[in-house]
């Protein structure tokens, strides 16, 4: 039985690497797992044991910012980098899958007999062109390379990298059975890092200023980690109360009607909505995926600057969006609402736009570097 080593840096490509694996068939090979970002949850779930974990740096591993390099550094980055790239030289398999940007590629090439097959899911050429160095580095690192869009592919090809596209992973098994909201909801998406507590708390504070002309409920998509003392931490200097009933927790805004509910199911979520305010990665660029438009606002953590949405806003060709260069709630507000008050939000089901190329991916990668 072949040995797939499997490297990744983020939750975002930890859940695509679990993709993968399933479609490669979980039963068929063996996992070596080596999540360089957090404990690897994503493949816990899997009911796969990571070879290595580490605990989450304040970063959460997105470093746009001078500052969260700085802080990253204190918390004792080089150490982690140092322990990480001493354990992936001491492994062994037939290929690795690294999911990532280079940074995971250059980890995993430590040990560079080991063929790697690298899906470079952090940049793209719409928004974030590799620079030439890297470009040059994938070539020479990389046996085949599965990039996030078909302008990437292009623009690999060009440059001499062995490239496939068969779709994105990222938008697999996008699927719901719930009905489309009624009024019009919008979901709230406030990441799944540490700073998702104060953008729910931002967030809050938003929706209790906006002035709308029709009716509009709201709904957040919060990460499984969030139980009661997360939830009460968000309200604590809020004027919200956090209320439960056969439906959930929801928060309930003591001057006026106004709730927000709370889930756990993400898509759910995506289904019923027809507008997103999204301060997340991922989740941010599903939404974009599946039509809904998207609204940014500068957040309270180092995922959600005006750089990063600002980026990300140009990942998925033809997406509707609409980024607020604020972090004041009662601009915010006002901005919303004008957007909410001016424009219809087009709905389809998520069926519209389900997509599997995990399982393309798979069955290429039987025929080819796991024949070998």
């Amino acid at each position: 039985m072949k040995t797939i080593r499997v490297v990744s840096n983020g939750f975002g490509e930890d859940v695509i690497a679990t993709r993968l694996i399933q479609a490669l068939g979980q039963d068929d090979y063996r996992y070596d797992i080596y999540p360089l970002v957090g404990d690897g949850n994503a493949y816990q779930q899997l009911g796969i044991q990571p070879s290595m974990s580490q605990s989450m740096l304040p970063s959460g591993g997105f470093l746009l910012r001078l500052r969260d390099v700085l802080v990253d550094l204190r918390s004792g980055l080089l150490l982690q980098f140092q322990k990480q790239r001493q354990a992936l030289a001491k492994g062994s398999a037939d290929v690795q899958l690294v999911v990532g940007d280079v940074l995971a590629l250059f980890m995993a090439e430590v040990n560079s007999k080991i063929p790697i097959v690298f899906f470079p899911t952090a940049k793209s050429e719409r928004a974030i062109p590799h620079y030439g160095l890297e470009l040059s580095y994938i070539r020479s690192k990389a046996t085949l390379v599965f990039p996030r869009d078909e302008d990437t592919h292009q623009r690999f090809l060009d440059k001499g990298i062995a490239s496939r596209f068969f779709g994105n992973p990222m938008f697999d098994a996008m699927t719901s059975n719930a009905k489309r909201g009624v009024p019009m909801t919008m979901a709230l998406l406030p990441g799944s890092r540490q700073e998702a507590i104060q953008n729910m708390a931002m967030m809050l504070r938003v929706i209790s200023h906006l002035h709308l002309d029709e009716p509009c409920s709201f709904v957040f998509s919060i990460s499984p980690h969030f139980r009661y003392p997360e939830l009460k931490m968000v309200i604590q200097d809020l004027p919200w109360l956090l209320e439960k009933d056969d439906q959930g927790y929801f928060f309930k805004f003591s001057q006026s009607k106004v709730i927000a509910r709370l889930s756990y199911e993400f898509f759910d979520v995506l289904q019923v909505s027809s507008v997103v305010i999204g301060l997340a990665g991922t989740a941010n660029e599903q939404a974009m995926h599946a039509k809904r438009h998207l609204i940014s606002f500068i957040g309270s953590g180092p995922q959600s600057t005006k750089q990063r949405f600002q980026q990300q806003h140009r990942l998925i060709e033809g997406a509707s969006t609409n980024f607020i260069d604020s972090n004041d709630p009662g601009i915010i507000a006002r901005e919303v609402s004008d957007i909410l008050n001016q424009r219809s939000f087009d709905w389809t089901p998520l069926s519209d736009h389900y997509q599997m190329a995990s399982d393309v991916i798979a069955d290429y990668l039987h025929q080819t570097v796991l024949s070998e």
